[in-house]
């Protein structure tokens, strides 16, 4: 091949070829305008007159293009002259992970997760825009020079749903050693999916694992046979010392059948990571102080995230430019101890200095970072969020003033963290936090206002002439760093860099513009839009006048429907209700929206995924929907709709609390109690979502709203619900007894209102348990009038109710009487068989094998949950079913079977994982880590159902 070093072609001078294939050649060049070294790559001449050649190079182009994601090897340039095609990207100055591999032998577990951390969501944002890379493997996965990896030639990629006829002929589309059981595949004709991909993460994972390839170096068909048939060795059988909990793991990234593998990177990712901490609580015996795998909790209003992998950082730009030596300053600062206060005008860079700052703490191994945004909130909903995602909210609940404080120092005094609290509005809100963050624990906070604070405040300004147009130049993908019309255009935009992002994004989305038309269509964009807070940065206004006004009708009524909503992100299945279109419809349309840079698409685990606007975009779309009547009105009446069809989805419903808050608080506003009450009715009652997620004292208090306006409004029986499970949540989860009596004697009072004596054996069933677990007054008392009253009443529902709590008391009073607690549970499961309950017949049977235990009968507490397990089974309850299997495990495990007591615990953890109930997964982590027990050998429910009749048998 024609070695082309030392030629200038389009300002690009190659300096020397690095890599060759039979498609292209890549060279380390200079790109001379601006002195910064990239990587050209170059199709060979001989391809030059194959259309087909050609289109793959103009696809791998386009591909890149279209992603943005900091770990996917950014496109500078593309072009095409008489003598050839080429790709400019960045350089990557840290070669290849094939070539990393070749120094270092094999990776420890730990580098591997922050390698996987970093590729994962990039990985998983290719797949979203339904594209396939099928070259996947360590040549393909580049280094910068600070080892941060990025996933690179897409040479090979396909858009799926866009017909190609590259790779017909069933040819083999690939490298043969990472190709996935239907890639090899070549004579079936099977569609590519993103599993593909995950098979071919799988194998690289397990080669830098292992230092060595599943399959060795076996010839080509010998290779693709081992793909299509083969197991791969056990990891341990390589490096005895890896954790064994990493085996399962890669076992399923690499499973022959596409839909046995994760769904997707993000996905693997943190199944790898959360097999390390296991592996490592298993080997200390101790419990982790950060829960894993990692998730964004919400709490009222707020949200924050634990981070403890640096690619995991949402809020980190795509490109910081002009602000280096300023992380370096906050990272010397936060390591003196010092607090920093980051200040200055919306849109400035302080959340991307933040974000990068974070990142580069955990890069250097320093600790974890939490991350709370705190917008307009108070700092008892910052206290909630934080405790929230720490698994520690009962610590803090119930509690108030000195003592909400002091009990928020003590949870942070156990974490190895920095704190970063992103954009603070209220200057009243920083005392008391800063009073509950030890001195220990570094704080980074940022705010468009100078607040009081004992630390550095550092006023960030707008970027550089010579920044800014580095900006603009990177988001176009343009060099534009001689363009005196591009000087200009940055300057009118006063160098400000949100203005610089958005008009960089429109640039290189519409490749009619150029800097000269923008600065037109800025000038002659309408201005008639309502005043907002951004009349004070005008030229942010113009040039989001001038983007919005090229949209289509349809695109604009969606951006307008976005800016009503209560906060700047929003999922597609609320949006869609908004705006009365279906989800296809929206998505299509929300992505002209990211297509213009004005909307930018997240997937995070645990959540839907969903489109977020820049906090002064959503205050502009805000201000352009401008409609306080019947607009809200509407908004109110969808959340409505949305909570109604997710009752039983707690993560749709924790995604969305924040607009469903706020919907509430609207309509508590507008005296619209009949929204108001069926709101909170839906969140307490009907999808009793408080007491399994834990309430906030937003929620708590819009719940007493809605309780006395359903009384005003002559709602009785609504308001009887509502205050009943007000009573549960003071009682069950913030363990408030006097205020869960207080409400439980409301619904009492309404239940006789009602005259509806069986609703009234129930509440006061509840009191005597309430008097119990608080230690006051006399339970029997409420327990006998009750048993009266609910034979009186005749009903089923609540005599049962009453057996099961009376079992519960006896059980667990000071001297416990088991057999009477057996008694009561043996007669209530009677009375459910009877009766059809299906339910209350599970409970019944777990506290009657709770009993046998507690009396040494073990074998017979297994037939109890046994046959629990089988009726939530056909119920298709899963915390319930959760709830079975992990009462036989301690079957199980109290009769030293510990195989058949591990695959139930691991089968109880996953279900309660999958449904998100914290406290059972912390609960049985615990018992699991104390005990020795790990989260492998889960069988399914069918192996598990079998060997549970052969144990009563």
């Amino acid at each position: 091949m024609i070695d082309r070093s030392g030629e200038i072609i389009h300002g690009f001078e190659l300096l020397e070829r690095i890599g060759e294939g039979s498609f292209a050649s890549v060279y380390r060049a200079t790109q001379q305008s601006v002195k910064r070294s990239v990587a050209v790559k170059i199709i060979h001449p001989q391809h030059l007159t194959n259309p087909e050649f050609i289109q793959r190079f103009h696809e791998e182009a386009e591909i890149i293009a279209r992603l943005e994601n900091p770990h996917i090897v950014p496109l500078y340039d593309f072009w095409a002259d008489e003598h050839g095609a080429y790709i400019a990207m960045q350089w990557m100055g840290g070669g290849s992970l094939q070539n990393r591999l070749r120094q270092v032998t094999k990776f420890e577990p730990a580098e591997v997760s922050h390698i996987l951390g970093q590729i994962a969501p990039a990985l998983a944002l290719v797949h979203r825009k339904n594209i396939i890379h099928r070259d996947l493997k360590p040549a393909n996965m580049l280094l910068d020079d600070d080892h941060n990896i990025y996933i690179a030639d897409f040479g090979l990629a396909k858009q799926l749903g866009v017909k190609s006829d590259l790779s017909a002929n069933h040819q083999i589309i690939g490298t043969p050693h990472y190709m996935s059981p239907e890639q090899a595949a070549t004579d079936n004709g099977v569609t590519l999916r993103s599993q593909s991909d995950i098979y071919s993460l799988g194998i690289i994972l397990y080669e830098i694992l292992t230092g060595s390839h599943p399959f060795g170096n076996a010839p080509l068909m010998q290779m693709l046979l081992h793909h299509r048939h083969d197991l791969l060795p056990p990891l341990r059988k390589i490096v005895p010392s890896l954790p064994e909990e990493l085996e399962p793991v890669i076992q399923r990234a690499t499973a022959k059948q596409p839909d046995q593998r994760f769904s997707d990177a993000v996905e693997l990712a943190a199944a790898f990571q959360s097999a390390l901490d296991i592996a490592r609580r298993r080997r200390s015996r101790t419990t982790t102080i950060i829960p894993v795998p990692i998730e964004a909790k919400t709490a009222g209003d707020l949200h924050a995230r634990m981070y403890t992998q640096a690619g995991t950082v949402i809020e980190q730009p795509r490109r910081l430019v002009g602000r280096d030596d300023l992380v370096k300053r906050v990272q010397i600062w936060l390591d003196q101890g010092e607090r920093v206060l980051l200040h200055g005008l919306g849109g400035i860079g302080k959340t991307a200095m933040a974000a990068s700052v974070a990142a580069d703490y955990i890069a250097c191994g320093k600790g974890a970072v939490i991350w709370v945004q705190l917008g307009r909130q108070d700092a008892d909903t910052l206290f909630e969020a934080v405790a929230h995602v720490l698994g520690q909210h009962q610590k803090i609940a119930g509690k108030q003033g000195e003592d909400r404080i002091a009990a928020m120092r003590e949870i942070l005094l156990e974490q190895k963290a920095l704190l970063v609290i992103d954009n603070i509005w209220k200057e009243r809100a920083i005392l008391p936090i800063i009073r509950a963050i030890p001195l220990t624990m570094p704080l980074l906070m940022t705010s468009r206002y100078g607040l009081s604070i004992d630390g550095i405040m550092i006023a960030m300004d707008a970027l550089e002439a010579d920044d800014a147009l580095s900006l603009l130049s990177y988001y176009a993908r343009h060099d534009y760093t001689t363009d005196e019309a591009a000087k200009r255009l940055c300057h009118i935009l006063g160098n400000h860099p949100y203005a610089v992002e958005l008009a960089g994004r429109r640039l290189q989305a519409y490749r009619h513009l150029n800097p000269d038309r923008l600065m037109r269509n800025i000038k002659d964009a309408p201005h008639n839009l309502p005043t907002g807070p951004l009349d004070e940065q005008r030229t942010i206004k113009d040039l989001l006048n001038e983007s919005v006004s090229e949209l289509d009708e349809e695109v604009k009524h969606v951006f307008q429907f976005m800016g009503a909503m209560y906060t700047s992100r929003t999922s597609l299945e609320l949006l869609a209700l908004v705006v009365g279109r279906e989800v296809a419809e929206i998505e299509s349309q929300v992505a002209e929206l990211e297509h213009s840079g004005l909307a930018r698409l997240f997937m995070e685990e645990g959540q839907p995924d969903h489109y977020r606007f820049h906090d002064l975009t959503y205050s502009y779309a805000s201000a352009m929907f401008a409609d306080g009547g019947e607009g809200r009105k509407k908004i109110i009446q969808t959340v409505r709709t949305f909570i109604k069809n997710n009752l039983t989805d707690y993560n749709k419903l924790d995604f969305e609390l924040v607009n469903i808050v706020e919907a509430a608080q609207a309509a508590s506003k507008t005296q619209d109690t009949e929204s108001l009450i069926d709101i909170m009715k839906m969140l307490s009652v009907d999808a009793k979502y408080l007491a399994a997620r834990g309430p906030t004292a937003i929620s708590l208090e819009l719940l007493e709203t809605a309780i006395e306006a359903a009384k005003l409004s002559g709602n009785i029986e609504a308001a009887h619900y509502m205050a009943g499970k007000l009573g549960d949540i003071y009682r069950q989860y913030t363990r408030q007894y006097d205020k869960a009596l207080a409400a439980y004697q409301v619904s009492l009072e309404l239940a006789r209102a009602l005259e509806n004596g069986a609703r009234e054996a129930i509440i006061l069933t509840l009191m005597g348990t309430a008097h119990f677990q608080g230690g006051t007054g006399d339970p029997n008392r409420y327990y006998n009038d009750a048993t009266r009253m609910a034979e009186s009443s005749g009903n089923p529902t609540s005599l049962v109710t009453v057996m099961i709590h009376r079992s519960f008391y006896e059980g667990n009073k000071s001297l416990p009487d088991y057999e009477a607690s057996r008694h009561y549970s043996n007669s209530a499961a009677e009375f459910c068989r009877q009766h059809g309950m299906i339910e209350p017949l599970i409970s019944s049977l777990m506290n009657r094998a709770n009993c046998e235990r507690a009396l040494g009968d073990i074998r017979r507490a297994l037939s109890s949950d046994i046959e629990a397990f089988e009726v939530a089974s056909k119920l298709g309850n899963r915390r319930l079913l959760a709830q079975t299997i992990h009462s036989k495990g301690e079957d199980y495990h109290a009769l030293g079977e510990r195989l058949q007591a591990n695959a139930c615990f691991s089968q109880a953890l996953a279900i309660f994982q999958e449904i998100g109930l914290q406290s059972e997964v912390d609960d049985l982590r615990g018992f699991m880590n104390e005990n020795g027990y790990t989260a492998g050998n889960i069988e399914d429910d069918q192996d598990l159902e079998d060997t549970n009749h052969d144990e009563s048998n």
